[in-house]
This record gives C-alpha cells, structure tokens and sequence, in this order.
C-alpha cells in the first residue's frame, strides 16, 4: 500500500521545492517503510510505502528504466498468468507489481489496463515524448486525484496533498454536496478545481498536450458464466470468492476482518480462516457490539459473531464498543484535519474499531461490505427481471412464494400478479422515476438542505428499477468507489490497508450473468450466497433470517449529543459569516424536534442519518471556510 504524488510543470520550468516539501510534509504517514522521489528539472515524481505484500519488498519506487519512470499504489493479482506473457517465469519471485505495469503499458500502451486485475493507480512518466499517462483500477479500489492548470499538473493519493500547497483559488464546490446524496460522483471534490480520477479511468498530460481523460471500461454482464445446474452456480460463486480472498493474503502480515456477524463477512470470513490454518497463521476479527449487558431495546450481533469464533480455532476476535461519550458529532474538526473530506455518519465506530486493528498490528484488513449489491443481492430485481421479459407466470410463482415471508420483497407490498406489475413496472417508468417521485421527495422535506439544494439532489433518481441498471451507474459514475478510497485512506493511519473483496471486478462480472432466479431459489432471498456458503460457514450462519444494524446504538448516541445538535441548529446569528451555506434551518429544526422526541428502539429512524450528515456537511463547510474556501 503505497502513497504517490507528483509535479509537472508543463512549462518547462522547474518545480518548486517548498512546495514539494508541504505536500511530502501532509503524506508522511504514508511512509512508513520506505520513500523515494525521481527528480528532473519540472518533473517530480514521489513514492510513500506501507509494505503490506510479500512483492514490495523487492520494489523500489519510483521504478525506473531508460526511458519510463512509473510510481504506483498497486496489486496485482494475475501476476502469474501476465509473468508468462511478458516472458518473466523463471523471475517471478522477484517481480514486483510495478514493473508488471510498466512491461504491460511497453506492450499494449494505453491498452495495458485491459490485461491488469486487482486494485491499482499508477502514474507512468515518459522521458522522452514528455507526456504522463495514468489509470486507475475497474472498480475504483485506488484514489488519484489531480488539479490541472495551463502551467502546473499536480496529482497525489490524497485530496489533502494538494489542497495543502495552495494549488487552486480555494472556490467551494457547492455539486459535491448534491453529488453525494443523489449518488452522482464523477469524481467533483469540494474544491471547484481539483478531482478524482473515478474507476476505469485513464488520464493523459503533458508538456504543451492538453489534460485527456477516458473510460476504458464499463461494468456489464459478459455472458462468460452459462450454467445450466443450480449448484454450477453456486460452486462457481465459492471458488471465485475463495480466490478473491487467497488474492489478498499474499503477505506475511498480520491479517484482519472487519466480522458484524452478516452473512457477508460471515463467509469471508469462514473462507479467510481456512486458508490461514493452512499457513499456522492468525485471523484477526473486529466486530461492533454493544456492552455485554447492555440494558435497552438495541440489539447487536454477538450471538452470531461468537460461532464463527468458536467454529474457527485460529480466530482470535476483539469485540469493540466505542467510549458511550462519543457520536456521530465528537472530534469533527480533527477528523477533518485528519482526512480533509467529510466522514461517515459512523466515523466515531470507524475510528474504533482502526485503533483496535492498529493494536493488533494488523496490516491487512478485509471486509464483506458491498455483497448485498452484488453476489449476496437478495433478488430485489428479479420480479421484475421475469415481468419484463414476459414471464409472468415464473414472476407470479415466485412472488406468491413470498407472501407472508417479509423478507425478499419489501420494496413492493402487492398481492396480486396485477399489483405486482404496476409496483414494479409502472412505478419505475420515466414518468415516476424523473417527475412524480423527485416531486412527491420534495414535498415531503426528506432532506434539509435549502431548496436550491433539494430540488438538485431529488432531480434525479438514481435507486429503483431496474436494480442491475442502477449498480452500472453507480459503479460507473464512482459512487461506490469512493467508498473504497474513503476506507483506504482511513485505513492508512492505521498501517492497514483495507479491501472489500466482496465487489472485486471477477465477482462484480459474475453477478451480472446470475440468471434471477439463483437470488430467490425456492423463495429463498439471498439463495445464491446461502448455498455457496454450505460447508464453510456454519449452518446457523446460514439459516438466519434477521440482520442487525453494524451500529446499533447510533440512535442513542445521536440523542446523547442533542445539545451539540441543538446548539448548531440554534446558530441564528444573520450577522455571522459563517451561517449555514446549505441547511435549512427550519427543515432542520422541525427534523431535530420529530427525532428528539423518539425513543431508542430496535431500530432507529433513517432520518437520524440523513440529519448527521447534513449537520457533519454543513460543520466541514465551516471548516473549509476557515481555512480559506469560498463560496459563490
């Protein structure tokens, strides 16, 4: 796990050495191993590394030959199968990952990213045309970002990197705010002038040659997988799960997962024990959970967590509770020093459970966050996969296999074949997706924020059906990317470094050529997993049917700081210049009544989360405004 940054000067002139040192000087606690620089005249090129595979330590970087030089933030997971294609078999063991990109960009040049599997960015110099090429991974595992100018192309890991050194005009971006909420990235930060390279993307740059960037990959199914067997699938699922997992545990590292005790981290889990047993070798397991005699209708998932536990004798598990003091809004402002972007709704538990994989000395951290969109999908689509193709008959079998059960379809409440075709087709014409439901949101006051605001993040909507449609946006657009690169970043003040395996590109093709029926098996919701999961985890993993919140005292910790709520709502000073940019004030202030005079309970109100993020938003402008930003 690596950090990498760097200066062109498209001018010709040289780079300025104080500002290198302010951006070396915000990402050295990537260095934790090692760090090296390629220095010429206007071009800067530096490398901070975090060994966390057994290939880096023989990778120096930047890497350098005659006429490339490339920096990288990388691994690669056919390593073998590209070794013989480039002719390096008898050299595997000392061939590390960025010298697998360079030999494959001399190859295939701008095509060499459609041979790469597994989660990279890398920059690649050229010394003698002048021009820097780079790309990031398919499905957006690594950060880049970039600020471009007619003078200056500066990229880094970390937004920080360049905000730091004072790079841009400092204008707020306003759209970041609607991008987030409308689940529409495309890569906006809120600095009007610097961006995130998103998933699949290439970039180009030079000297005098203008800033091009590209998709070179878009998510789609690709009728690889033709199984004709129900348990074909299946077993198809669990070995290219297992190999997702044995692809990250290349290290002699400490290795963790984050384990709530779901069905997802259950099996990725189950999987990453068995094959560390094998090795004599630890799992290191972190789960949220409430005090053990926590007094108060919150549940958490102990239970659950404690059989895989015992079912694995090499699993050593922490059970992680957060200091009861702290919530959604305890140590804003040094998390934004910290991360400059605006955290989680569940930072404070984030930052709990990190501290805890730190004191382990844990360097690899997996977690199954992303299967319930994909491979662990519980057939939210497939009624309507069979309606639309005409099937009326299977959907019908299937949906009355439902009735009573609650569990698989709560989007729609039908019970009749009628019912179910207006639910699932009618409601999601163009007519309902882009007018009528944007409107019915708006009236509603579902989000606080100013009206200008609200009617941008309702213009659009970006959840329905059909569901698979919805993921390629939200994949393609980098919604879920960042994400990843919001995990991997507070992963690397930790010295661990992060991977939700669980959306890897091989299991996210495969999910888009599982028939729908394989979801909902006999009306079982999430059939798929279940039966892959058979033998590997253990069966009251699999037989469960309730599913817990991962913080499931958020509510309560969201009342407890009532008063540092009450207290920003309350800012009614006109006169302050930094009165709220974004939130309105009565909408938020009729939210906060509603939610304070609601008790904890099982489950807590979904606008509990909206409400944080709108206040921790709003709190990150202020910060941003501090320390110079504007906004027009």
């Amino acid at each position: 796990m690596s950090a990498i940054f760097g200066i062109i000067d498209k001018t010709g002139r040289n780079t300025n050495d104080e500002t290198i040192a302010k951006i070396q000087n915000t990402l050295a606690h990537r260095a934790v191993n090692s760090s090296g620089q390629y220095h010429q005249a206007n071009v800067f090129l530096r490398h901070h590394n975090l060994i966390t595979n057994i290939y880096q330590k023989n990778e120096q970087l930047p890497f350098e030959d005659e006429r490339f030089v490339v920096v990288s933030d990388a691994k690669i997971y056919n390593r073998r199968a590209l070794s013989h294609t480039l002719g390096y078999e008898k050299k595997y063991a000392f061939l590390h990952d960025s010298k697998i990109i360079l030999e494959c960009y001399k190859k295939w040049q701008e095509k060499c990213t459609d041979y790469l599997e597994g989660e990279f960015v890398f920059v690649i110099w050229d010394k003698l045309s002048k021009q820097l090429f780079a790309a990031t991974d398919h499905m957006g595992f690594r950060s880049l970002f970039y600020y471009d100018s007619p003078q200056l192309f500066v990229f880094s890991s970390e937004i920080k990197g360049i905000v730091d050194a004072n790079f841009t005009k400092k204008i707020f971006n306003s759209d970041s705010i609607v991008r987030h909420f409308k689940r529409a990235y495309k890569g906006a930060t809120f600095d009007t002038e610097i961006f995130e390279l998103i998933a699949a993307s290439q970039l180009s740059v030079g000297v005098n040659r203008p800033l091009i960037i590209k998709k070179y990959w878009f998510v789609k199914a690709i009728n690889k997988y033709k199984f004709k067997k129900h348990d074909d699938w299946s077993d198809c699922l669990r070995e290219l799960l297992t190999q997702a997992v044995a692809n990250r545990l290349e290290t002699d590292q400490n290795v963790g997962v984050l384990l709530s005790g779901g069905l997802d981290s259950s099996f990725v889990a189950s999987i990453a024990a068995n094959i560390l047993a094998k090795q004599n070798k630890t799992l290191y397991s972190f789960s949220s959970v409430l005090p053990e005699h926590h007094i108060g209708p919150e549940k958490d998932e102990r239970h659950y967590i404690k059989i895989i536990g015992k079912h694995f004798e090499n699993m050593d598990q922490t059970f992680v509770w957060p200091d009861a003091n702290i919530g959604p809004f305890s140590h804003l402002e040094d998390t934004f020093n910290k991360y400059s972007t605006p955290p989680f709704q569940y930072h404070y538990l984030d930052n709990a459970l990190f501290s805890e994989v730190k004191k382990r000395d844990v360097n690899i951290l997996l977690s199954g966050f992303g299967g319930d969109m994909t491979v662990s999908n519980r057939g939210i689509d497939s009624i309507y996969e069979f309606i639309i193709r005409g099937n009326l008959l299977k959907a019908y079998k299937y949906f009355n296999l439902e009735k009573g059960k609650g569990s698989l379809f709560e989007i729609t409440k039908s019970r009749s074949l009628l019912q179910a075709i207006k639910a699932e087709i009618l409601d999601n014409t163009l007519f309902f997706k882009h007018v009528y439901n944007p409107l019915r949101a708006v009236v509603k006051d579902e989000y606080v924020f100013k009206d200008h605001i609200n009617l941008k993040i309702n213009n659009k909507s970006s959840y329905g059906h059909p569901y698979r449609k919805d993921l390629i946006k939200n994949i393609d657009s980098g919604v879920i990317g960042k994400f990843f690169t919001t995990m991997h970043s507070y992963g690397t003040y930790y010295n661990t470094e992060y991977s939700a395996l669980m959306m890897d590109k091989g299991l996210t093709e495969f999910f888009f050529d599982v028939p729908p029926e394989q979801f909902i098996l006999d009306g079982q919701s999430r059939s798929l997993l279940k039966r892959a999961m058979e033998g590997i985890v253990p069966n009251e993993i699999i037989t469960r049917d309730d599913k817990r919140a991962y913080t499931p005292d958020f509510f309560r910790r969201f009342l407890s700081q009532r008063s540092i709520a009450e207290r920003f709502i309350n800012n009614t000073d006109d006169d302050n210049e930094l009165d709220f940019m974004f939130i309105d004030k009565k909408k938020m202030s009729n939210c906060s009544k509603e939610l304070f005079a609601t008790e904890p309970g099982l489950r807590f109100p979904v606008k509990s989360l909206m409400l944080a993020q709108a206040i921790i938003f709003e709190e990150h402008t202020q910060w941003l405004i501090k320390k110079g930003y504007q906004y027009f």
